[in-house]
């Protein structure tokens, strides 16, 4: 289980840019003689995962993997990163990863992208590379099925290791790209999180090296400070070449050693060393404004020290953490459906926001003014599950989910080959294990049972402790709005310190679905084409409906359907009230279930039904696991039957509209964006950018009305399933569910 590197925690704060000797591989999790889990076994590391160090301690790590086909993904990953910049090298780490495409030993001056670009491999999105605090990464997807074509990625990875140019010449060319580059990039995330990093890493080195680096600095730096980064941290015993892909893997591993053996190790290395965060028993504060921020956030981040993920005690602890971080999740998203919510939106995780330091955050956007409100919600949430925790209900439902979730994941031929290659650079950085998604299913189907309620509210105490807090708030400046002080945010603290907490309660989920189960329809129809392995039944009602069973997705069933009319068919003066209301209606429930009730009661499964209305069709799509197939059809027909119009979902829906317009001319490129919008659809009025005034004319009964109309007649839908299914098991589902539709 990937712990997540919070290097891009941009919801918030924009943060930062982002012969061998083979380790042996551990194939299965250890067990004792009873059957049991030995926690103090390490974690199974994925067996097919080659992981290798040269001589010289360059580590490889080589996978096969066919999706995509003929397609591999490649990186040089070189643990040193902006964090070891000297005094007189603040952003050179970054500008040395971008001398590496203005001309290497083997691709001098630009040649080495004209080059990529001449095999199909585009700059940017296939040949690309970052640099973060602790790391600089270099990537490539290359097609495998031209062997030349391989070796000379293999040779474009050994130049970016050894033969980078850093001439006097080369140097200076760059340094005017990469300080425009730093006044174009220079947006109100970054110049907000340049206020806010010294806070949120008081007293560390981190607080001082932002990746990009800042304008004096790279002005003035001289051309020997970027060739001794260079030459102190680009050295085999820091580097990882990975490699995931459809190749042969013996042919791989020879072109590492090919190019890498004779890698010099590095005659006196310097020390890399971790630079530590400091503790704080203080809560900090920091509050910023800028005038091209368009919305209010506020984050509660709470730091500890980096714990070991070694052993399957290890793992088993962090899928604690896990589980408390989804149900504290769920506790936050029901505050933002209120009518009048305290907070619009939420988000909660942890993992490693600098490699000496990892996080725990919950992060909320608010309404402009709504500052003091967003954080005593907030913080109430908090104190609520310190002092009473969670409930066995909330418990169970996320166990059920996590092990659905990873059943339906369970599909290695489908996992994509980036995926791969970034489990291996978080191994490689940061020692995270690598688990193969069998593995995964298996611990989590024999850990998840014997995780306490009790051990999992024990987490709140050790996250929301005292100490090391800090809070960081962000919003627009603007005349007439005012921000709060620090003090003001501390007598939040000292208000709900002293205020009185209920205990969460909820209703129980034992209903059904569906109290009465529908009468079924019959097939009028059927006819098949074996050349194409399709089923087609007629169905009493007029709906049609198309099977094809597929080898694709073991378990798991998809279905689409539609009938022509979709938006085009609504009026210009109900277009957006139909566009945006529809989205409410979509998410206040069905049946006797609303929002929330209903995320509970299909939390242990995976099964979905979602209705969309498209330009030119009226449209339902879900999926499910095998086991959950007749929750699907159930969803499907309350789709169709008995949507909800849920008053609270959407006055909350309408806050969360107006605050997004009202600041979002202030970001200079939603201007842009909505200018060109409005030019190439020649400013026709179903297009136009959404304002406060026409927010105020969204109806939700003229979209339920709509809604109502579209899914009235199932006569003319299609409907279509594929997966692992055959259509005899289908069948009376179909009937009964799809077949008692009304026409």
């Amino acid at each position: 289980m990937k712990r997540l590197t919070l290097a891009a925690a941009v919801v918030v704060l924009a943060l930062i840019l982002c012969a061998s000797t083979v380790i042996p591989n551990a194939h299965s999790a250890r067990r004792d003689t009873g059957g049991k889990l030995k926690l103090d076994a390490p974690i199974p590391m994925d067996p097919e995962v080659a992981v290798g160090k040269l001589d010289n301690g360059l580590t490889y790590y080589i996978r096969v993997n066919r999706d995509p086909e003929k397609r591999a993904y490649i990186m040089l990953a070189v643990n040193a990163g902006s964090v070891l910049e000297d005094d007189d090298q603040v952003g050179l780490a970054h500008f040395v990863e971008h001398m590496g495409f203005n001309g290497t030993k083997h691709f001098p001056k630009q040649e080495l992208v004209k080059y990529l670009e001449s095999v199909g491999v585009a700059f940017g999105s296939q040949a690309n590379a970052g640099t973060g605090f602790d790391q600089t990464v270099y990537r490539l997807t290359i097609p495998t099925d031209t062997a030349e074509i391989v070796e000379k990625a293999f040779e474009v990875l050994e130049d970016w290791a050894r033969w980078i140019n850093m001439e006097d010449e080369e140097i200076e060319k760059e340094r005017g790209v990469i300080v425009e580059e730093w006044r174009l990039g220079l947006g109100a995330g970054e110049r907000i999180l340049n206020k806010q990093l010294p806070v949120l890493l008081k007293d560390s080195r981190y607080a001082l090296r932002l990746p990009i680096g800042n304008k004096d600095s790279l002005r003035t730096f001289k051309p020997d400070a970027a060739r001794r980064f260079y030459r102190d941290w680009y050295r085999p015993d820091l580097m990882a070449v990975i490699a995931v892909g459809d190749f042969d893997p013996k042919w791989i591993r020879a072109l590492v050693e090919q190019h890498f053996a004779e890698m010099p190790p590095a005659e006196k290395p310097r020390p890399r060393t971790a630079f530590p965060v400091p503790d704080h028993t203080e809560t900090l504060y920091s509050i910023v404004s800028d005038p091209e921020k368009t919305g209010t956030d506020i984050t509660l981040y709470f730091k500890s020290d980096p714990l070991p993920e070694k052993t399957l005690a290890d793992y088993r602890r962090d899928l604690v953490f896990r589980l408390h971080e989804d149900m504290f999740r769920q506790r936050l998203a029901e505050l933002s459906q209120k009518p009048d919510p305290p907070v619009l939106g939420a988000m909660v995780r942890d993992g490693h926001f600098v490699r000496e330091k990892e996080v725990y955050f919950l992060a909320s956007s608010v309404k402009e003014g709504g500052l003091d409100r967003g954080l005593d919600a907030m913080l109430t949430e908090v104190a609520r599950v310190k002092k009473y925790g969670f409930i066995e209900p909330e418990l169970r439902r996320v166990k059920d989910r996590w092990i659905r979730v990873s059943q339906w994941s369970d599909q290695r031929e489908k996992v994509k080959s980036d995926t791969y290659a970034g489990q291996c650079l978080n191994h490689f950085l940061n020692g995270d294990p690598i688990v193969n998604p069998a593995t995964q299913r298996e611990l989590y189907e024999r850990l998840m049972p014997g995780v306490s309620l009790e051990e999992v509210n024990r987490l709140s105490a050790q996250w929301f402790g005292s100490g090391n807090c800090v809070i960081l708030v962000g919003a627009p400046e603007k005349e007439g709005l005012s921000l709060p002080t620090e003090g003001e945010l501390r007598s939040v603290f000292a208000r709900v310190e002293q205020a009185s907490v209920e205990p969460y309660t909820e209703a129980q989920m034992e209903k059904p679905l569906l109290a009465v189960t529908p009468k079924p329809g019959k097939i009028v129809k059927e006819s098949k084409r074996p050349a194409l392995g399709i089923t087609e039944w007629t169905l009493s009602n007029g709906a049609r409906v198309i099977l094809k069973p597929t080898e694709f997705d073991r378990e798991r069933i998809f279905f689409t359907a539609f009938s022509p009319g979709g938006l085009s068919l609504v009026s210009t003066d109900d277009f957006k009230s139909v566009v945006y209301g529809q989205q409410v209606i979509q998410s206040c429930g069905v049946g006797d279930f609303g929002r929330e009730d209903l995320k509970k009661k299909l939390m242990g499964s995976i099964a979905s039904a979602s209705v969309q209305l498209y330009d030119l069709t009226d449209n339902c799509e879900g999926k499910a696991y095998a086991k959950d197939v007749e929750t699907m059809f159930e969803l499907l027909y309350l789709r169709f039957t008995a949507p909800r119009m849920c008053d609270d979902e959407f006055k909350a829906a309408l806050v969360k509209i107006r605050e997004y317009v009202r600041n979002k001319n202030a970001d200079p490129q939603r201007v842009f964006q909505d200018t060109i919008q409005a030019t190439i659809t020649r400013h026709n009025p179903r297009y136009r950018p959404m304002t406060e005034a026409a927010v105020d004319s969204i109806d939700l009964g003229t979209a339920f009305r709509v809604y109502q109309d579209r899914f009235a007649d199932a006569s003319d839908f299609t409907f279509i399933f594929y997966g692992d299914f055959d259509a005899a098991t289908l069948k009376p589902y179909v009937r009964t569910y799809i077949g008692s539709l009304p026409s």
